[in-house]
């Protein structure tokens, strides 16, 4: 999938996305985020992929 992080278009594989809003959710306190991410549609996940960068 295509997105934009800090102004720069970049194609990221759905695993890669995953992988990220996993990691990031269980590093900020929020665990077992994982059972959720697999039930997501594929633009909420890209939303949360981009928010994860948001504070970087």
């Amino acid at each position: 999938m295509e997105v934009t992080i800090n102004g720069v278009k970049k194609e990221v594989s759905k695993e890669e996305m995953k992988d990220r809003v996993i990691g990031y959710y269980d590093a900020v306190g929020i665990k077992h985020f994982y059972l959720e991410v697999d039930e997501m549609d594929d633009e909420e996940l890209k939303s949360l992929y981009i928010n994860s960068f948001a504070k970087e």
